[in-house]
């Protein structure tokens, strides 16, 4: 289960990086229907299923806040740098 939590954080990373909200709730969506889908497969006691939905979605739902903190980070120090073209002019080696 802990290596499910990891591939379910590491979906919602990458989904944060590149799609916005309607993605995550799709993505929710099918890891609520997935782990539910698992759990009763496997004959799990219902609590036991209970907090694995809740511990895959929150999985997943804590990697995609980061990823759109990672990727709203790096837009705001590209314009930072575009802001300030002098900064930007000292980063430049300079070839011949």
């Amino acid at each position: 289960m802990t290596w499910a939590l990891c591939a379910i954080g590491l979906s919602g990373l990458l989904l944060g990086t590149r799609f916005r909200a309607p993605a995550l709730i799709v993505a929710s969506a099918l890891a609520l229907f997935g782990l539910l889908a698992t759990g009763l497969a496997l004959e799990w006691p219902a609590s036991r299923i209970v907090i694995r939905v809740v511990a895959g979605v929150a999985a997943l739902q804590a990697g995609f806040g980061l990823g759109v903190l990672l990727t709203w980070r790096a837009a705001q120090r590209r314009q930072e740098a575009a802001s300030h073209p002098a900064q930007r002019s000292r980063n430049v080696r300079l070839t011949r």
